[in-house]
């Protein structure tokens, strides 16, 4: 089901290559396009080469099936996040970690219909191994500490990632609309000081602006997640 989090405009499929034969990114931007705008339930070969106007043959060549095509998509996305990271700016690895997962937030705020192949699906293929370790090697040079538990800091950061943006832009299940009984909430605030103690900035800051902040959140978060993360180990 395609996400609440869409743009206004339906996604488009990629410009075709000028020359005859297809080529592996161009299927897999265009199956990207297909999941933007339809849904990841709905990929199928058979749709794409339909969308494409050539054979499911056709795919075959460069994608040898679905598990395949997926395994691309997902490292097109993750090349995509995490491309900028070897380029400029600098700071210390805790600064590149935290620019990684907002641009990997960025990047799956693009591609809301997305995120569940990304959060479940293991970094297996060669492209995908290689990204991660052109990254660590680059964390490593700024002063990150590599010891047995280094993959599982890094793959908190991510879960955290998937999980914020999974929140961002799922449909609420069942009938829940995510608005709050004034009525019962004050009620239950009334018989919990601490509970109005944290409640209330909220409730004061949506009388004056546009309320929670939900980059903010996610900013609170990630820091507190990197500044846990020992020097050494």
């Amino acid at each position: 089901m395609p996400s609440r989090a869409t743009n206004s405009e339906q996604p488009k499929l990629p410009q075709r290559p000028l020359r005859l034969t297809l080529d592996r990114d161009f299927i897999l931007r265009s199956a990207l396009a297909l999941i933007d705008r339809d849904g990841l339930d709905r990929l199928t070969m058979r749709r794409l080469s339909g969308e494409l106007d050539v054979t499911p043959m056709a795919l075959y060549r460069h994608v040898p099936n679905k598990a395949a095509l997926l395994d691309g998509v997902s490292e097109l996305i993750w090349r995509t996040a995490i491309r900028p990271a070897r380029a400029k700016h600098g700071g210390d690895y805790r600064q590149q970690l935290e620019r990684a997962m907002v641009r990997l937030r960025t990047e799956l705020l693009r591609h809301p219909n997305a995120v569940s192949l990304l959060a479940t699906h293991p970094l297996v293929t060669g492209g995908q191994l290689e990204l991660v370790g052109v990254a660590i090697d680059l964390l490593k040079t700024s002063g990150m500490p590599v010891t047995t538990t280094t993959l599982y800091r890094l793959n908190n950061l991510a879960v955290f990632t998937f999980g914020h943006v999974l929140a961002e832009v799922a449909e609420p299940v069942g009938d829940a609309d995510g608005e709050v009984d004034l009525a019962i909430r004050d009620e239950v605030v009334a018989a919990h000081p601490a509970l109005r103690e944290v409640l209330m900035p909220l409730i004061e800051t949506r009388r004056t602006t546009s309320g929670y902040k939900v980059d903010h959140q996610f900013h609170l978060g990630l820091q507190a997640l990197l500044a846990g993360w020992p020097d050494a180990g």
